[in-house]
Formats: structure tokens, C-alpha cells, sequence
């Protein structure tokens, strides 16, 4: 069962956190709303939406309609993932290099983002 809705949104949580760190792209945000759509039976509205949206990372929340939660991992590995693929990352807030020793000390979030995001 996906985590989803608003009173357990775990997994859209680290799917969102997965796009606003750069982990993965819009175009693979999509990719995992169509999988979402394909396995659930009764798919919200606002995930129909977000398989079709283009626009800033940070607005895909409004698309949804209410701030997901749940996820309590690194979103600093998240960064490093981010980073292993090649990606900018803001460093604003932390280094490559630091994006990647969270990496390193959180390999469970590496796991997670290979299950949730086979394709990418």
C-alpha cells in the first residue's frame, strides 16, 4: 500500500523530498505518479495532476493540496544522491561533499530511493 494521503503521506513525502533536493527529476516524478496511478484503485485527483505537471519543484505541493509527512530520513543523502548522479545541487545549505558523507552514513535512504524510483 502507497503512504499517500494526508493522514499518512510517507511515501509522497520522500517523493517530494527526493525532487526538491534533485534526486530525481520532474520528468521521474512523473514516472513514479503514472506507477502510483497504475497500482492504486481509486488514484486521488491530485495525483492525476501532479503526473502531468510542469512547473517549479517547490509548487508541486500545491498541486497536492496539503503538505505531505512522514518521511524522517536524510534529506541531506537525499542530496547525495542527488549528487552520485551527476546533478546541481544547491549548495546553499550544504556541500557536495557533505551531501555525500550523509550518504554514506545513511545508505538505508540509498535503498529506499532504489525501490520507490527503479527507473531512474
Amino acid at each position: 500500500m502507497m503512504r499517500i494521503e494526508s493522514d499518512d503521506s510517507a511515501d509522497l513525502d520522500f517523493v517530494l523530498s527526493a525532487l526538491m533536493t534533485g534526486a530525481i527529476s520532474l520528468g521521474e516524478m512523473r514516472l513514479w505518479c503514472d506507477h502510483a496511478i497504475a497500482v492504486l484503485d481509486d488514484p486521488p485527483e491530485w495525483l492525476l495532476e501532479l503526473a502531468d505537471f510542469d512547473g517549479p519543484a517547490a509548487e508541486a505541493y500545491t498541486v497536492v493540496g496539503f503538505a505531505p509527512h512522514g518521511y524522517n530520513g536524510s534529506k541531506a543523502a537525499l542530496a547525495g544522491i542527488a549528487v552520485e548522479r551527476g546533478r546541481v545541487i544547491d549548495e546553499t545549505f550544504q556541500s557536495r561533499e557533505a551531501a555525500l558523507e550523509a550518504l554514506r552514513r545513511h545508505p538505508d535512504v540509498a535503498a529506499r530511493f532504489w525501490t520507490a524510483f527503479p527507473f531512474a
